[in-house]
């Protein structure tokens, strides 16, 4: 039978080398800590103690415009730093859209013939064009 104690800490095994004397066993269940994906409250902080500290920076260093003022001047006075800034963000606005669709009308040979000849452009004229070699191309 178990002790209490076992009961409630059956994650533990006894190790007399740590100073509670007990060590997590090998391959326990996960306990505790923050859920996978959200973010760390340290880093939660640090985000929102920068977007504070542009907020009153600003433009003109005293919170005029705030956050936005300070990019506009950031990309004005530094533009490599915000280029990078923009890079991190743009894959976050980019959304993709499957269901566009585009109608597209295939023509046969003769509808072509006859609009190019509806607007005064002969067969001939464009077999004399497909023959001149192209510019930089080296006459053979």
């Amino acid at each position: 039978m178990r002790g209490p104690r076992e009961d409630k800490h059956e994650h533990l095994e006894p190790n007399p080398n740590t100073k509670s004397g007990y060590s997590f066993r090998k391959g326990h269940k996960r306990l505790g800590g923050r859920v996978k994906g959200q973010v760390s409250k340290p880093k939660k902080m640090l985000r929102e103690l920068l977007l504070q500290a542009a907020e009153l920076e600003g433009s003109d260093g005293e919170g005029k415009d705030g956050i936005l003022g300070l990019l506009r001047r950031l990309a004005k006075e530094d533009l490599r730093t915000f280029a990078i800034l923009l890079g991190r963000v743009m894959p976050l606005q980019i959304e993709t859209r499957s269901d566009v669709r585009v109608d597209v009308t295939y023509r046969s040979v003769e509808e072509v013939r006859r609009d190019l000849e509806d607007r005064g452009i002969s067969m001939e004229l464009i077999n004399e064009i497909m023959s001149k070699p192209l510019d930089g191309e080296a006459n053979e």
